[in-house]
Parts: C-alpha cells; structure tokens; sequence
C-alpha cells in the first residue's frame, strides 16, 4: 500500500505542476528510476568489494533490467488504468495517510543521496586504483 501512496504522492505532484501533461506517465518513471537507483546503489556497494560485479555490467543489461522494473510497476498499478481508482481512493481519504508523507519524502531523498553517495564512493575508488597502476 505503500508504494501505491508514493506513486500518488508522485502523481498529485505532476498533477499540480504539469496542468497539460501527463502527471502518471511522470509518477511511473520516477518510480521506475527510484527502485533502480536503489538497487543500483546496493550493486555498487558490493561491486566496490567484488572485481567481478564491477566489470560484468553493460548498458544492454543496465536497460534490461530497468524495463523488468517498469513492466513489474506497470503490471502493479498502472495496468487497465487502475492507478485511477488507487489514486481517488487515497484522494478520498487523504487524512488517513497524511502520516507516510514525511517516509515518502525520506524515501526519496534518502534514496537520491545514497545513489550520490555510491557514486562518488565507487569513483573514488576507481580513481585510487588508476593512481597505483603501473
């Protein structure tokens, strides 16, 4: 339930500043980028230990895997529309789960952090490396 409210909590944003866009074709691929920054960070931290992780990763398997997390959010919510009905219900009763608004803030901005993070955890080290090299 809570992804669905994290989705919402994504569209009612669009919805309020993209008055002529398309508010849940914007909330599904944030979803989609957050889920993978978050898997993505947790590879890093393990590629960082293992060689091998850090050099079996291509863009074609970047991508792969990007669309099986889109096709996963796509089958949970915005599959024959039902994001609409999940979304007025959640608009209906929206004092009810006015108390996930500040884990839905975290999460994302927690989970932007962490990737930063990651990344400039993995370059340096990267960096370090290229220094020793003969």
């Amino acid at each position: 339930m809570w992804y669905y409210y994290l989705n919402y909590k994504i569209y009612s944003f669009y919805r309020r500043k993209e008055r002529n866009g398309i508010p849940a074709f914007y909330a599904f691929m944030v979803t989609v980028m957050l889920i993978y920054i978050n898997i993505f960070s947790v590879w890093v931290m393990f590629a960082m230990q293992d060689e091998i992780l850090k050099r079996n990763v291509a863009k074609g398997t970047v991508l792969i895997f990007m669309a099986i997390i889109g096709l996963v959010n796509y089958l949970l919510l915005y599959r024959r529309g039902k994001y609409k009905e999940v979304f007025d219900q959640f608009d209906k009763t929206f004092e009810q789960y006015k108390k996930w608004d500040l884990s839905v803030k975290l999460y994302i901005i927690g989970s932007v952090l962490f990737w930063l993070i990651m990344l400039f955890l993995m370059d340096r080290q990267n960096h370090l490396q290229r220094l020793k090299a003969p």
